[in-house]
């Protein structure tokens, strides 16, 4: 019995004897393809039938199962797989930056304040201080934002990266 695959066809199961086609109490006994102790040497006689001039319908490119050959479908799943994995690293980068940019802010933020602080004799110079410290806390709410929101789409691409990765390995299983 053949299936298609991604590169050919594969074949998926060896009917070793039987009493007739499905007949009531009549058993039909396959062999497991896929088992690592019959695979190899069906491969092997796969490819000895392949080789021979005269055998009709020769279509090389016939896998066993057992021997590496993946379903119909796989090479898509597993590059979609690999997509949404560079994606959610690309997510990644980009909340590690926003969250150095964000504590970079609060130093700002913090120094401003201070800034305040010593500006206490000086009224022009209290009020250039409190001008620049409310810049700075305005700079660290946006930097906030753009960390909670950097954050969620972390999550949502790791969320989907495995969901794909999941449909990937059911795929090629």
């Amino acid at each position: 019995m053949l299936a298609r695959s991604d590169t050919g066809y594969r074949l998926v199961g060896v009917t070793s004897f039987a009493d007739g086609c499905a007949k009531p109490n009549k058993p039909t006994v396959f062999t497991r393809v896929a088992d690592p102790t019959y695979g190899a040497g069906i491969a092997d006689l796969v490819k000895y039938i392949e080789q021979q001039e005269n055998f009709p319908g020769t279509d090389s490119g016939v896998s066993v199962l057992g021997s590496g050959a993946k379903p119909f479908g796989c090479a898509a799943a597993q590059g979609a797989a690999g997509n949404a994995s560079n994606l959610a690293a690309a997510a990644g980068t980009t909340a590690a930056k926003a969250k150095k940019a964000y504590k970079k802010a609060k130093k700002t933020l913090k120094k401003a304040k201070k800034a305040v602080k010593k500006a206490r004799k000086s009224k022009k110079a209290k009020k250039k201080a409190k001008k620049k410290k409310a810049k700075a806390a305005k700079k660290l709410k946006a930097k906030k934002k753009k960390v909670k929101s950097t954050a969620a789409a972390l999550t949502n691409a790791n969320s989907v990266a495995a969901t794909v990765g999941a449909a990937a390995q059911a795929a090629c299983s």
